[in-house]
């Protein structure tokens, strides 16, 4: 798959769930449209528009994130998606180190990180019942 289908697939899982704060994260990028795409070799940028019109987060900005394993390699990646003023702003895709992020995708797995659980949930009360739902 391509970067493009590849990012859309990623937001969707990291918005899983019922929470306020996702709901209203999943309506955006249901009626987003892409802005830019960038391929960097060391990884990607998508960027989206969010109709002003659409309803935004009372947090401003935030970062939802989650380690990723592509094509089967025991090479890590960081995908990150950027929430400003609001709104879904971009997702970034990054390779560690010297390693060249794969323009071909053809099997990837998520891993959050427990680092950006615990910061969501200490930062958005919304987010604890979704956090729940996950443990159980």
């Amino acid at each position: 798959m391509k970067i493009k289908q590849f990012g859309n697939e990623v937001i969707e899982r990291l918005l899983e769930g019922e929470s306020d704060t996702i709901k209203t994260l999943k309506e955006q990028f249901k009626n987003s449209k892409i802005k830019k795409e960038e391929y960097t070799g060391s990884g990607f940028f998508i960027h989206y528009f969010i109709d002003p019109e659409e309803e935004r987060l009372k947090i401003k900005d935030i970062e939802i994130s989650s380690i990723c394993k592509i094509n089967n390699t025991s090479s890590i990646y960081d995908i990150i998606l950027f929430i400003r003023n609001g709104a879904i702003d971009f997702l970034e895709g990054v390779a560690f180190g010297d390693e060249k992020f794969p323009n071909k995708i053809e099997s990837y797995q998520l891993v959050p990180s427990e680092e950006d659980i615990k910061r969501l949930i200490k930062n958005n009360k919304n987010l604890i019942k979704e956090k729940k739902k996950i443990e159980d």
